[in-house]
């Protein structure tokens, strides 16, 4: 069984106003740990607590997520480009076999993220090879259910956790083009209650690039809001056969995302969806569970 030495976290991303209480976390609950500090070129880390740096060149953002007339007047730039980009050559100084990328808004209360990744090691849970793409599963954040979001192959790009040579495979594919970025806005495909410019979501890029990346044969969405029950069938099968579940009720961190915890939650896959999949592998593709 591996221990906290051999683990090192890999902050990525701009240095925030609570970055300090971020790091003082991470050397609370595991001391022996090392941490890289991935971030922009020209940057000044003075008084980041960090055993290592990496300062990459900003690929910039590929424009914003929303129409720009869209009801909520909502702003958000795609950084899709600038997370690959900054997970991938922190996670590249890794000299440890773990890894976790984490994000520096994210701030520890506990190391139940160990914890529940050494119960998962423990329980040695088998994998169909066909939708495999890691040599092990990596723990994440709860990803979107299609069931109630129309959103399939939706990952949680916040923190993963696991081998640190399947964090390293899994951010190492193709930076995204502006094209791509603004499909949806640019070919006339405009979803009338999302208004999003994309083609498919940050979340949903990085899992589809990786399932062609591996030649993984499954149902692709034509455009992000696209389901029926074969699309909901493949991306849970690819994502119980690559991931293990953490919860965001019970992992032990706040973020600004802390609403995610709330019980009345029901876009979020929980634990105990990936429970049931394992007492009962029929039940993947089925709408089982609120």
């Amino acid at each position: 069984m591996y221990t906290k030495r051999e683990l090192t976290f890999v902050v990525q991303g701009n240095i925030r106003p609570d970055i300090g209480v971020c790091m003082s976390s991470i050397r609370k609950y595991f001391p022996e740990s090392t941490i890289i500090f991935s971030t922009w070129a020209g940057t000044n880390i003075a008084g980041v607590d960090c055993d290592e740096a990496v300062f990459s060149i900003d690929p910039r953002d590929c424009g914003n997520v929303y129409y720009p007339d869209n009801p909520w007047k909502a702003s958000h730039l795609n950084n899709f480009n600038r997370q690959l980009v900054s997970s991938l050559n922190g996670l590249k100084l890794v000299k440890t076999p773990l890894a976790v990328k984490w994000r520096p808004d994210f701030v520890l209360s506990s190391d139940a993220i160990w914890q529940k990744y050494a119960a998962y090691c423990q329980q040695k849970i088998p994998r169909d090879k066909k939708w495999s793409m890691f040599h092990e599963r990596i723990g994440m954040l709860c990803p979107c259910d299609p069931h109630t979001t129309s959103l399939a192959y939706h990952t949680c790009d916040f923190i993963a956790i696991g081998h640190t040579n399947d964090l390293v495979d899994m951010y190492d594919i193709p930076l995204q083009t502006r094209a791509e970025a603004q499909y949806s806005f640019l070919h006339g495909l405009r979803h009338p209650k999302r208004h999003r410019t994309y083609r498919y979501a940050c979340e949903q890029e990085l899992w589809l690039r990786n399932l062609d990346k591996h030649a993984i044969s499954y149902i692709k969405p034509s455009i992000y809001y696209e389901t029926s029950e074969d699309i909901i069938r493949d991306s849970e099968l690819s994502f119980f056969n690559n991931l293990f579940f953490l919860d965001y009720a019970t992992s032990c961190f706040s973020a600004r995302f802390d609403n995610l915890k709330k019980p009345t939650n029901t876009w979020a896959y929980k634990e105990k969806h990936y429970l049931h999949w394992l007492k009962d592998p029929t039940s993947i593709g089925r709408n089982f569970l609120s």
